[in-house]
């Protein structure tokens, strides 16, 4: 994982929550952009844990990959109108 990817990930607008997997197996879950620190440029990043307010600091050489979920796009569903 490259400083670049992850701060893609931080920085996209509009925010989309995602999971960190690191080599261990290990998953972090970021739900809002203020529960990471990174700078650009640097390996290391700090995740806080909003269930038991810890944080875990962390290398990007760990980092296996990043998955996130897609966003609900409200397509297909009906908003009870007839045609």
């Amino acid at each position: 994982m490259t400083s670049g990817q992850l701060h893609r990930h931080i920085k996209r607008a509009p925010f989309q929550p995602f999971t960190i997997h690191m080599a261990d197996g290990e998953r972090l879950a970021v739900r809002h952009p203020e529960l990471i620190l990174h700078l650009p440029g640097t390996r290391t990043f700090v995740v806080a844990h909003e269930e038991d307010e810890t944080y875990s600091t962390m290398d990007l050489l760990l980092v296996s990959r990043i998955t996130t979920k897609p966003r609900a796009s409200g397509r297909g569903r009906s908003n009870g109108r007839a045609a």
